[in-house]
């Protein structure tokens, strides 16, 4: 009879499988749910989580760490260089401006309207994106 009592049930989890509740808590939110997913998926886990130390879990966080400062450094120049574009543009139009003055109005006028436009078609769009989001 003690044969035919775990005839149906399935093995259960063996507990080296099973991984620290103390290292998920450490474990970046985005890495820590795709991780639960894995798990949560099917019977099967996946064969790295049984190799899965904190070592490497400490590995993931220093990478992410070093990530997210390229990132900032990376946005940080954008901003400079979009800054210095700007800059680069408002002094052409300044120059344009005062070298059209006094040789065709009439191209003036027109650079001026063609500015107009150009500045309430980009308010229009960044007004229009920023109502979506």
């Amino acid at each position: 009879m003690a044969e035919d009592e775990g005839a149906g049930k399935l093995p259960e989890k063996e507990d080296s499988e099973a991984i620290d509740p103390e290292i998920m808590d450490d474990m970046p939110e985005v890495f820590r749910k795709s991780l639960e997913m894995t798990m949560i998926s099917g019977r099967m886990p996946h064969p790295l989580m049984s190799k899965l130390t904190p070592e490497h879990v400490t590995k993931i966080i220093d990478s992410s760490e070093k990530e997210d400062v390229r990132r900032y450094k990376f946005s940080r120049e954008g901003r400079w260089l979009a800054y210095g574009a700007f800059v680069i543009l408002i002094l052409l139009f300044i120059f344009l401006v005062i070298y059209l003055s006094g040789i065709n109005e009439e191209l003036l006028m027109e650079i001026i309207k063609a500015a107009i436009f150009v500045i309430a078609g980009f308010s229009g769009g960044y007004g229009y994106c920023k109502s979506r989001s």
